[in-house]
């Protein structure tokens, strides 16, 4: 893949970075406007330097990357660097993600996953807000009673 495009740098960042298949997904997941993303990823329309910053910590890339395609895509190796570093997900706020991480806490139960569908796991979990691991917990305890039955 010829990386000579903001779209094509930041569509390589994410299927190389993220644990993302699509650009939808990765829209959603981290609380972007999923059009604008679309024509990003596209080359439909090009990032602004503010936009590039935040697919830069999204992804650990260096936004400057993105935009001009100059010198390494990783940034430095310092983590306290707010300019690369941290910018998580969002916790899932759609009913839908929601069910997504239940069922797959659900499977979790019946098998030990291998372990980076663990941390994966444990990565979900831990950006749930506390109201959403109580409604999580619920639906884990009907889904148990129901199989049981």
């Amino acid at each position: 893949m010829a990386l000579d495009s903001p779209a094509a740098r930041l569509r390589w960042a994410r299927q190389r970075f993220s644990r993302y298949r699509t650009a939808t997904e990765a829209a959603r997941a981290f609380g972007w406007n999923v059009s604008t993303y679309l024509g990003h990823e596209n080359g439909d329309r090009t990032p602004s330097r503010e936009t590039a910053k935040r697919y830069g910590r999204a992804y650990h890339v260096r936004w400057e990357w993105i935009l001009e395609g100059e010198g390494s895509p990783q940034p430095p190796k310092r983590a306290d660097d707010e300019r690369y570093y941290p910018a998580e997900p969002p916790p899932p706020r759609d009913p839908a993600q929601v069910e997504e991480v239940i069922r797959r806490l659900v499977a979790e139960l019946g098998h030990r996953p291998p372990a980076d569908e663990r941390a994966e796991l444990d990565a979900i979990w831990a950006r749930l807000g506390p109201a959403q691991r109580k409604t999580a917990l619920r639906m884990l305890k009907a889904l148990a009673e129901e199989e049981a039955a």
